[in-house]
């Protein structure tokens, strides 16, 4: 079959793309769209080698499934283990769980499954994950189970149809029937949508379906100005989606028609390597593009063992340029040494089967992987045997059983609202807000007569906001209703004192989106205005109070104090990470009072400043920071930390302890 040096050029496009976005290049935050691409060029070809076998009589379901494990297994299982050996010696033992059960996943080709029931593809946990890329290869992988299947159900009886119209129908009732699928789920179920086959089927299909479209080409044109044209129009919907696109954007749904349909249009230009064609077609990008399996493959793990040995999810750019540069070398030696020697060998050295010693590496990565993951971390570790932790705390799920907010269930906890009556006397005040606000729970009620205290959350969910609401919040109508729940509770009973918590940083330069949440009897304006973005601290912290003075006066509250964000550890590691890391760089039962850490402290004197005596705005900081540090762990030597940022049951405590007074004032209750 002809070779088209135009298609590695697109590869090389599409890696480029993912490098450049997982490097966390500002100009290239839509760049994970490069997996689309790869998905429209394995579509493309697998139906035209699929097709072509057929009607040459050759095709073979066992020799395909061989080729496409010779192709795809050596690189990745060497990629696995090579991984999963540095993530032991550079990772905290908290992080080695996670990545060991998805390395699992990924051994057996269903680390999609894995991150779709997790978390989403762009949460902060996952750029912690070395694995995490590996979710495209599995989908691909499935792919590539089923559609031989199916390519050769649609084609009975119409192998030798010059027009392959039998095919060509079948292709486009398949995308149309996963684009609506995709369409409905990115919204209903996100996670299924990004991670899984169905909602991304369409996109493979359309590749076949432009392999039946070629023949047609002669009929658009002389095919010079054909070729400029598509090659234009497709390499700007490409590299336009991945310049502005986002993680907060919907994705894949209609968004991802861009990208896919860019890539259909550069494979039916069919450039050449003169003249305009060298953009897509030029002898370096054909090499970056035969490298670009191997690129994908290593350019992760190198990104993610780097921001645990150093401890942050910032990358420098002296640190961008030498990951790119390391990714490229460590692309070429396993490009070298194992992608190319194997990729057309049925047996090893001294004659043993190539299927089988990869079948014997599946096995043996899959133990050690298992075996790392259920291994329960003692709390008798040395570096953690003075925090005091229970004997039979299991610290995979740390984080789970010491959030302040365990343990706050219904009637006086709710998602939806609470079950308990105003009318009848069994609420006596109301504390509504996120995961952070949540994390007050323990603390509240060990240093309070709070029980009839209830608390209304919703993660993620901007409650200091009638109208508006952050892009980060990948439930947008579960939280919207959350919040018109709420609003009409509060503004039936305004009397009742409101304790409003967040995690203020979450949307700090984040486009916030007009979402209008307003109780009924609220006049909401015609048009939405446009969405709001701050680009410093007084700013976002006027844009805040702002919406909590609107919120205090339409809901006519009689009393709203306002929860300062505390003292956030880190980026993503936590207290626990630090002092489980074998290169830690830092100390760990304390943090340095700097720009990130004093966040919040800037942000709440902001907003003290713009309150305009609507609201009361409880300082955390105070206690907990002074000569520029603040503690990590209590008095007692218990972390305050569940994490990154969420207080522990033991923060909780020791906080609200430190502001005793504050609280109870705010809630109107007594102190214990």
């Amino acid at each position: 079959m002809e070779y088209r040096a135009d298609i590695d050029g697109l590869r090389a496009w599409a890696v480029l793309a993912v490098l450049l976005f997982h490097l966390d290049l500002p100009w290239m935050q839509g760049g994970f769209i490069g997996v689309d691409v790869f998905f429209v060029i394995s579509g493309y070809l697998i139906t035209r080698n699929i097709r072509v076998g057929l009607e040459r009589g050759r095709f073979s379901l066992k020799e395909f499934y061989a080729r496409r494990v010779r192709r795809l297994m050596p690189s990745l299982l060497v990629t696995l283990g090579l991984t999963l050996l540095f993530t032991s010696l550079l990772a905290a033992q908290t992080h080695l769980m996670s990545a060991a059960k998805s390395t699992l996943g990924a051994a057996l080709s269903i680390s999609n499954v894995l991150f779709w029931k997790q978390t989403s593809y762009f949460d902060d946990a996952l750029k912690l994950n070395p694995v995490t890329h590996t979710w495209s290869l599995s989908l691909e992988e499935q792919f590539y189970l089923l559609y031989p299947l199916m390519l050769i159900w649609l084609t009975r009886g119409s192998v030798t149809s010059p027009t392959r119209r039998g095919l060509q129908r079948g292709l486009i009732a398949l995308v149309t029937g996963s684009l609506a699928f995709s369409l409905w789920s990115t919204s209903a179920q996100p996670a299924f949508a990004f991670f899984m086959v169905p909602s991304r089927l369409w996109e493979f299909a359309l590749g076949g379906l432009v392999w039946t479209i070629e023949p047609t080409l002669s009929l658009w044109g002389s095919s010079r100005t054909r070729s400029i044209t598509l090659l234009a129009l497709g390499g700007g919907l490409i590299w336009g989606s991945a310049a502005l696109m986002s993680e907060f954007d919907p994705f894949p749904g209609s968004l991802a028609l861009l990208p896919c349909l860019g890539a259909a249009l550069v494979i039916l230009a069919k450039p050449s390597a003169e003249g305009f064609g060298l953009l897509c077609a030029h002898p370096a990008l054909v090499r970056l593009g035969k490298l670009s399996y191997a690129l994908y493959l290593v350019h992760w793990p190198l990104i993610v063992l780097y921001r645990h040995a150093r401890f942050t999810l910032t990358l420098s750019p002296v640190a961008q340029v030498g990951l790119g540069l390391g990714s490229l070398l460590g692309a070429v030696l396993l490009h070298r040494l194992v992608e190319e020697p194997l990729r057309r060998r049925v047996t090893l050295w001294g004659g043993v089967s190539l299927l089988r010693a990869l079948m014997i590496t599946v096995v043996l990565l899959s133990a050690s992987s298992a075996l790392l993951w259920r291994r329960a971390l003692s709390p008798a570790h040395p570096a953690l045997s003075a925090l005091k932790l229970p004997a039979d705390l299991d610290l995979r799920a740390f984080k789970r059983e010491t959030y302040g907010g365990k343990g706050c269930a219904p009637p006086r906890c709710s998602q939806s609202g609470p079950a308990l009556s105003a009318e009848r006397g069994e609420v006596s005040a109301y504390v509504i807000g996120d995961s952070y606000a949540l994390a007050l729970y323990q603390g509240l009620t060990q240093q309070l007569k709070a029980e009839r205290v209830v608390f209304w959350e919703r993660g993620a969910c901007e409650f200091y906001s009638l109208n508006y609401a952050g892009n980060m919040n990948k439930n947008q109508a579960s939280c919207v209703q959350s919040k018109r729940d709420a609003f009409a509770e509060l503004k039936a009973h305004p009397e009742l004192p409101v304790v409003l918590g967040q995690h203020w940083h979450a949307n700090y330069h984040e486009e916030m989106r007009y979402h209008p949440s307003s109780p009924e009897g609220v006049p909401l304006p015609f048009q939405a205005p446009p969405a709001v973005r701050s680009h410093s601290v007084e700013g976002y912290a006027h844009f805040v109070a702002t919406e909590l003075i609107q919120l205090k006066q339409r809901l006519g509250l009689r009393s709203l104090t306002i929860i300062g964000g505390p003292p956030k550890f880190a980026e993503v590691f936590s207290p626990l990470d630090c002092l489980l890391s074998p290169l830690s760089p830092r100390p760990c039962d304390w943090s340095p009072l700097d720009d990130f850490t004093g966040w919040h402290r800037a942000f709440q004197t902001a907003l003290t400043r713009h309150s305009e005596g609507h609201f009361e705005v409880i300082d955390l900081y105070e206690g907990l920071c002074a000569e520029g540090r603040c503690e990590n762990l209590t008095p007692e030597g218990r972390l305050i930390y569940s994490d990154y940022g969420h207080l522990s049951s033991w923060g909780a405590t020791h906080v609200v302890g430190l502001h005793r007074a504050r609280f109870a004032e705010a809630l109107e209750v007594e102190l214990r």
